[in-house]
């Protein structure tokens, strides 16, 4: 009888995972899929640019580069780049800030933004 009291409070306190050890302790745990994500993401102010990074549940590099603004605004500087990680197009290539701007991978800005113009479109 216990554990079926516990059981339901497991899937609603938001609990995260474990963070593996080659996830940097500034990056943020995403639920989504199986597994979930981890993500974090630097202004480099000499570069003007946006820098982030997810890892698997596992902690392995998934994405590692510069990402651009869904919007094609400017690079976000280091105060706005907070991650939300209820975003409603939230991927482990997509981004999502709580500002509410979205941020993308150069190397396939432009199938990620045809599938967040298609998210969007439909909700």
């Amino acid at each position: 009888m216990v554990y079926a009291l516990m059981l339901p409070s497991l899937f609603l306190c938001g609990c995260e995972p474990t963070r593996p050890s080659d996830v940097p302790g500034d990056a943020i745990y995403v639920p989504g899929g199986k597994t979930g994500w981890w993500e974090r993401c630097s202004y480099e102010k000499n570069q003007d640019l946006d820098k982030c990074q997810t890892f698997n549940a596992e902690g392995v590099v998934m994405e590692d580069e510069v990402y651009l603004p869904y919007d094609g605004g400017r690079p976000l500087l280091s105060s706005e780049l907070v991650i939300d990680p209820d975003g409603r197009v939230a991927g482990p290539y997509i981004i999502c800030l709580k500002n509410g701007r979205i941020l993308l991978p150069q190397s396939h800005f432009a199938s990620d933004k045809k599938y967040v113009d298609d998210h969007l479109r439909s909700h």
